[in-house]
């Protein structure tokens, strides 16, 4: 959950297209290039994938616990209105919060098609969930074949000494295209500033313009890429807690091989792409290029993230950090919707209107503020109340009657608890 903000802080703070590409806004030299590759070489795209393995872990506690409570039509029930809340909550937080990169609706939708794998072998579930992510890869090879075509029916129009007015519709339409494809990319000063001023805009007129990126990101970008990363994450993430890998239960030497193994080979792969990036000055085609290794190294070195994790909890240790941080994952949708309330406060018009305003570097410091913040009034609220405001409110959504909500009696700490265990 705070490692999320890593990553979705550039997106709150920065035009959209400098999320991969520091050299459209942000700065792409000194402490910014530094920032970007840190982030780009460790952290791009691996806590999305955690996020995603633990809710697909929860599919299995969550339908485990309401069928040993009631029967499977029940548990069904439940299940299918749990998710069905989700996605509204997804569509609410989107378009009314502005947040663009947000997943609750893509884990809603997807999660819509996990309940009949939930009592498949792990082995099963893992082959499963590799084949779905393995779709990934010939996708990313077309679109790049794509983009490079348009660029080449481009090119071969601009060779013909013609005026625009004369040129055939094909002509144009490629010319058209390749443009389109360019600002999407690599958007003109004119671009990047139309954009800021929209985000420090009022109110009304930011939801209004929003509302179609939104439709896209939840149509058709949903189908073409979420659906196959996140539904793949899932059934990984329902074959680890059957082996037992999310609950802390294999061996050390398990753990220390997962972790090795994995930044091993993803962080080869993603400083190798990081350094051709650089080398090519952030050009189109290397960034596009780099995308066809993009989820081998993403997966592996999310792979040794799970590893340090595991090891962690596996040798007992950090017990205060881990209770702090449990407590911010039992918390884990309030505080992703709290991630974006802030933002929407510090960058656009409704609030301070920092967006584009900071240098990348500086959004970290934001990052510092919104973690102290969560740390500091998680354990605190839990003392006194069994779940989050928002995972108060989707449980009784849920059951579909009021839920208790004060503890009845303060606690002195908030306990370590299952890190899977806090997504059911």
């Amino acid at each position: 959950m705070l490692g999320i903000l890593l990553m979705n802080i550039v997106g709150f703070g920065l035009p959209l297209s400098a999320y991969g590409d520091p050299s459209v806004a942000g700065g792409a030299t000194g402490r910014n290039l530094v920032t970007w590759v840190i982030t780009n070489v460790f952290f791009e795209g691996t806590f999305r994938t955690l996020f995603s393995l633990l809710f697909g872990a929860g599919v299995v506690l969550f339908t485990v616990r309401a069928e040993q409570r009631s029967n499977t039509v029940q548990a069904a029930d439940l299940y299918f209105r749990r998710n069905m809340w989700l996605i509204v909550f997804g569509v609410l937080h989107g378009y009314l919060l502005l947040w663009v990169g947000e997943i609750l609706y893509a884990y809603g939708v997807t999660a819509l098609l996990l309940f009949v794998f939930r009592k498949i072998s792990a082995t099963k579930l893992l082959c499963g969930g590799l084949l779905v992510l393995a779709v990934l890869l010939p996708k990313r090879a077309i679109h790049t074949r794509e983009m490079y075509d348009a660029c080449d029916r481009c090119a071969q129009v601009w060779m013909i000494v013609t005026p625009w007015q004369y040129l055939q519709p094909w002509q144009r339409d490629a010319v058209c295209q390749w443009r389109e494809i360019e600002r999407n990319y690599k958007p003109t000063p004119v671009d990047i500033e139309q954009e800021i001023a929209l985000h420090q805009s009022d109110y009304r007129t930011m939801v209004t313009r929003m509302a179609t990126i939104n439709r896209l990101v939840q149509s058709k970008w949903y189908y073409r890429w979420t659906l196959w990363d996140v539904f793949g994450t899932m059934l990984l993430g329902m074959a680890l807690l059957k082996y037992d890998v999310l609950t802390a239960r294999r061996s050390v030497v398990f753990y220390v091989i997962l972790l090795v193994v994995g930044y091993a080979l993803g962080l080869s792969v993603n400083v190798w792409e990081t350094r051709r990036i650089i080398a090519s000055g952030f050009a189109l085609g290397e960034l596009q290029q780099t995308q066809q290794t993009y989820d081998v190294g993403r997966l592996a070195v999310t792979a040794g993230h799970l590893g340090v994790v595991m090891l962690i909890c596996r040798l007992g240790i950090l017990r205060r950090l881990t209770a702090v941080l449990a407590a911010v994952g039992r918390m884990a949708l309030t505080n992703y919707v709290m991630q974006s309330v802030i933002c929407l406060l510090v960058f656009t018009g409704v609030g301070w209107g920092q967006y584009g305003q900071l240098e990348r570097y500086q959004l970290y410091w934001v990052v510092a503020a919104i973690w102290a913040v969560q740390l500091l009034l998680s354990p605190i609220w839990l003392r006194f109340f069994r779940f989050g405001p928002l995972e108060w409110l989707w449980r009784c959504l849920t059951y579909w009657q009021l839920q208790p909500f004060l503890q009845r009696r303060p606690r002195d700490a908030c306990p370590v608890v299952d890190p899977v265990a806090s997504t059911s």
